[in-house]
């Protein structure tokens, strides 16, 4: 493989810049999320020392230098995981485009539920793979490839308008700009043009036009259209094309067409091992560089496991209300349909307890990769906390049965601790 597969996402290089991936759907749920966290955190915690950032040259002498040999097993082990993770992604996206394919062929409601499973399935996959963005953003200029597919591939929060209708805006977004062409060329070109939550290509933004606002997409948006009819003529659409749900189903197939070609692309990126490649940029560190690069990560990434713990435990909580909401309005003589989602800080779609679970304990087992880097003094403690907090998830999406969100909070939190105290 050679250095044209990084050309691919550093083409793009001059678009936005990336923002690390997230359950949060605004900067203003962040900012809410950041002082629940930090509540919670002053109501449990320990009286730890904490540490200055380590340098290269303090590594030299710490617990944990790791020669020539230890560094290429730790190597080995940091790619295979997530090469793994990436193996997986890869077939998940193949499997979201075709039920997209088979659902614009057929628009009925059982497709469009097969394509919103298989955007859930891929979503997950991609959970998995959650620590490596993080060492993008702590050390873009070795991951510089993982920065810009993580922008094409899991950029979030988005403004859904910018792609479709969405609240008192019924011709917002790209689907009703006619001027606009829907091909790949023109969506790369959009995606992030003038500001970062202008967010056309990628999982979050497939997810809002499967799920439409409060998770009720109806099918019908993507009934194809063969003819204009004397209204169309009126409000001037010239041809077929133009008509919104013709539109719409082109955005969608073009954006599921390119998810699935960005993500081997990061995939032929990560396996690359030729001069110029991600792999011998990282090779080019010394090993205390490269364990310096792996511990800033890992301190980023639990502490975004932390907010993604308590983002995970609010939504848990609003989708149980708005089930209950939904059942109680479901016996309602009104007839009146439920709304399940009128704050839009929160995803489109409601996820489950076990959905959420899920999500998180993949992003957790993401870090099984930089294991080999922890501090030799701590490390099977840090470890056994995030494998506890894995555990607690990985059962609780298995059984369905709710979670104790703040055991998976703890479980996380004494492996951050574990880790100051080396």
């Amino acid at each position: 493989m050679d250095a044209t597969v990084n050309d691919a996402f550093d083409s793009r290089s001059n678009r936005s810049t990336c923002r690390p991936s997230g359950w949060i759907g605004s900067s203003t749920a962040l900012l809410c999320l950041s002082l629940l966290l930090l509540l919670l955190t002053a109501g449990c915690e320990k009286n730890t020392p904490t540490t200055a950032p380590e340098t290269a040259e303090q590594l030299n002498n710490s617990d944990m230098d790791l020669d020539q040999a230890q560094s290429g097993v730790a190597t080995e082990q940091l790619w295979r995981v997530a090469s793994e993770s990436l193996n997986a992604i890869e077939s998940e996206a193949r499997n979201l485009s075709q039920a997209i394919s088979t659902f614009l062929d057929q628009p009925t409601p059982a497709n469009l539920t097969s394509a919103q499973q298989k955007w859930r399935s891929a979503y997950f996959s991609y959970q998995g793979f959650y620590f490596y963005s993080q060492l993008a953003v702590t050390e873009a200029e070795v991951f510089a490839p993982l920065v810009q597919a993580d922008f094409y591939i899991g950029a979030e929060p988005i403004q859904p308008g910018y792609l479709d209708y969405f609240g008192d805006y019924p011709y917002a977004g790209l689907v009703h700009d006619i001027s606009v062409p829907l091909n790949p060329e023109s969506l790369i070109k959009q995606h992030g043009m003038t500001d970062a939550e202008e967010i056309v290509l990628g999982l979050h933004a497939i997810e809002f036009m499967l799920f439409g606002e409060n998770g009720s997409r109806p099918p019908i948006d993507y009934l194809e259209l063969d003819e204009l009819t004397t209204s169309n003529n009126e409000q001037g659409y010239n041809t077929v094309n133009e008509l919104p749900n013709n539109r719409r189903r082109a955005l969608l197939q073009t954006q599921a067409n390119q998810l699935t070609t960005d993500i081997e692309g990061l995939h032929n990126a990560w396996e690359n091992r030729g001069i110029g490649s991600i792999h011998s940029s990282w090779q080019d560190l010394t090993p205390s560089e490269q364990v310096l690069t792996i511990r800033k990560a890992f301190e980023r990434t639990v502490t975004q496991l932390l907010l993604k713990t308590v983002a995970s435990s609010t939504a848990a909580n609003v989708a149980t209300e708005s089930s209950e909401t939904e059942t109680n309005t479901a016996t309602d003589s009104s007839g009146a349909t439920p709304q399940t989602n009128q704050n839009t800080d929160l995803p489109f779609q409601l996820l489950s307890n076990s959905q959420l679970a899920q999500a998180l304990a993949n992003a957790v087992a993401s870090l099984k990769g930089c294991y080999l880097y922890l501090p030799e003094t701590t490390g099977a403690t840090i470890t056994a906390e995030l494998e506890r907090a894995h555990q607690q998830l990985e059962q609780s999406s298995a059984s369905g049965t709710p979670i104790d969100w703040s055991q998976v909070y703890q479980a996380i939190k004494d492996s951050s601790e574990a880790y100051q105290t080396r």
